[in-house]
């Protein structure tokens, strides 16, 4: 998938790959986001790549990835995560790992 999007990685969109992959496409204007979706909807339909559009969401001012909550202004890691790992009894010897 990167090499098909290639032209718009760390532009405007991120590819995110795990079962399937994510493409996440970021802008400032939602007229500047609509144009970055079409141009990305057209190159996946060139290489004849099937989309269920009701499995995505569109222009969403803030998202949840890699555990992390993003939105225009800042990336934060999720808190929820972060008390996870807090409550995790600290190892102090070598054995212990």
């Amino acid at each position: 998938m990167n090499f098909i999007l290639q032209d718009y990685l760390r532009k405007f969109i991120m590819v995110y790959l795990d079962d399937i992959f994510d493409i996440f496409v970021f802008s400032q204007l939602y007229e500047e986001h609509m144009q970055y979706i079409e141009w990305v909807l057209i190159k996946l339909e060139k290489i004849n790549l099937k989309l269920k559009l009701e499995k995505y969401e569109f222009a969403k001012c803030k998202i949840k990835i890699l555990s992390h909550r993003v939105n225009a202004k800042e990336t934060k890691p999720d808190l929820g995560k972060v008390k996870t790992i807090l409550k995790q009894s600290h190892l102090i010897t070598i054995i212990g790992v």
